[in-house]
């Protein structure tokens, strides 16, 4: 029995899928060209056929008598679908929600036009019924029918042929011929339903794997952003960070302006984690970060870069404006209170210590020799009694280079060629690797 009721399910579903689904706009609008060009060529179509028919001589002809009405009338069927078919090429509003409509209505005169033939000339009535339904089934392929408007179209016409036959008294050769018109009949309603549901579930399914690559596609770049944000400071990461350094060093050197880095470094971070709790901690590192991104551009990069250690990278960016935003950025930290009270009441205050360093556009340095030449600032910085910031010297990064040089080759690693440029003097270091000798140039300009 539980079984039975499924099948009954299923059929009521596929059944109201099948007669009972209307187009939604959106099936519209994605198949508009498609739908517009069927209705096109089916109106062709009938012109070609009308043409075809009217080359067969009427039976009033043959007898020598002379009908107007019918030798107009068999042009009616080509100059409607001429009307219909600049109508839906000329007129757009004609789709969407009309089409269905302007379809039924357009299909449905050119086919009613047939039905003068039939009653003023009943010698060729076994010709206009051939006509007739070629028109009627070339519909049923051709025009976006719902099901419910196929079956109403099919049953309509053929209902209409069979009145306008009793009304001549002319009803032998569709008597003749009804196993044919019920053939027509079911291969057209059959025929239309088929492809119409085809194309419909067609769509669903392309819609759904819409939706399904849509939501890969928001979950891929979640992931990526995850990737590149800190999750507590809601900053970028170092890795993020390493990657715009690359990108900023680049873009400087080919529009020719100076880049920063500016590297913050919370003071007794251990201390407040000990005292008030790691929530305590982490206000503390996140109330640092909503500092750093109020006051830096949309330009530059703001990012966490270790527990205490926060960077930030500039570009255009001139000395003295370096100078300002890190004093600024410094006591604007420093006025910042925690929600946290100290054992005497007072509000928990905050403070970091500042490096900073500027490169003109001409000074090739990587990522780590920037940052080791800021924390040495920081080093600096943090043995002061007053919190302060320290502009880093640009020979501090070139003397990091020598003793790693120096090192190199007191291990007896050699380099055949290292050229650093340290403003206007450029040092060049070459080791002959045949006679394991160092010799060093100082080139001045």
């Amino acid at each position: 029995m539980r079984f039975s009721l499924g099948n009954n399910q299923k059929i009521k579903l596929l059944a109201r899928r099948v007669f009972f689904n209307p187009l939604t706009d959106d099936y519209l609008r994605i198949y508009q060209p498609e739908i517009k060009r069927a209705t096109v060529i089916y109106f062709f179509f009938c012109i070609g056929i009308s043409l075809i028919a009217t080359l067969v001589p009427d039976g009033e002809s043959e007898l020598g008598k002379e009908n107007r009405i019918l030798a107009y009338s068999r042009l009616t069927v080509v100059l409607l679908s001429a009307f219909f078919a600049f109508l839906l090429i000329k007129w757009k509003f004609l789709f969407r929600k009309k089409i269905e409509r302007y379809s039924i209505l357009s299909s449905g005169m050119i086919v009613l036009s047939i039905l003068p033939y039939v009653f003023f000339d009943s010698g060729r009535m076994e010709l206009y019924f051939h006509f007739y339904t070629t028109l009627v089934v070339s519909g049923n392929i051709l025009l976006w029918f719902t099901g419910a408007t196929v079956i109403f179209f099919n049953v309509f016409f053929y209902l209409s042929l069979v009145l306008c036959t009793t009304l001549t008294g002319n009803t032998k050769v569709l008597q003749h011929d009804l196993a044919n018109v019920l053939i027509y009949l079911f291969t057209g309603v059959f025929g239309n339903l088929l492809i119409n549901f085809w194309r419909v579930m067609d769509h669903r399914a392309k819609k759904k794997l819409q939706r399904a690559v849509s939501k890969l596609r928001e979950k891929n770049i979640h992931i990526e952003k995850i990737s590149k944000v800190d999750e507590l400071t809601k900053l970028y990461n170092r890795r993020y960070l390493i990657e715009q350094f690359e990108l900023f060093l680049k873009r400087a050197q080919r529009y020719r302006f100076s880049l920063a880095m500016i590297i913050l470094d919370m003071d007794y971070l251990k201390e407040i984690n000990d005292s008030y709790g790691h929530l305590a901690g982490d206000l503390a590192l996140r109330t640092i970060s909503d500092v750093m991104k109020q006051r830096v551009r949309a330009t530059d990069i703001c990012s966490r870069i270790g527990g205490d250690e926060f960077c930030i990278l500039l570009d255009a960016i001139k000395k003295d404006d370096l100078v300002q935003l890190c004093e600024k950025l410094r006591m604007e930290v420093a006025e910042k209170e925690l929600s946290y009270r100290t054992p005497s009441g007072d509000p928990v205050k905050i403070s970091v210590s500042i490096g900073a360093c500027i490169l003109s556009p001409m000074e090739e340095f990587s990522f780590d020799d920037i940052y080791h030449s800021i924390d040495s600032a920081l080093y600096e910085s943090k043995k002061k009694e007053e919190t302060e910031f320290l502009l880093s010297n640009r020979a501090t990064i070139f003397q990091k280079r020598i003793r790693e040089l120096r090192l190199l080759l007191r291990n007896g690693k050699f380099v055949t060629k290292c050229d650093l440029a340290i403003g206007s003097v450029v040092y060049i270091f070459r080791v002959d690797r045949f006679h394991k000798k160092q010799s060093v140039f100082l080139l001045r300009f």
